[in-house]
């Protein structure tokens, strides 16, 4: 989320000074824990719109370890 976030700011500053906002966001849902810096980045970015955080997923997968050829049954 950090690399995401650090990736679109230069986008996101950059198209705010162009053009002014795209749209108008009345709400900012996160789903799973974005971690204290991606989370001051998007509070920065939209200093009046409420940021929303659910902690748990309400889908998705989980990737299992890789295993080694060499040991697989």
């Amino acid at each position: 989320m950090l690399f995401h976030m650090q990736l679109l700011s230069k986008h996101i500053t950059g198209a705010y000074q162009d053009e002014g906002p795209l749209a108008e966001t009345v709400s900012i849902q996160l789903y799973g824990d974005p971690g204290e810096t991606a989370l001051e980045m998007i509070q920065q970015f939209n200093p009046d719109i409420p940021v929303i955080v659910k902690p748990q997923g309400l889908g998705g997968f989980t990737r299992a370890a890789a295993v080694d050829a060499g040991t697989r049954p």
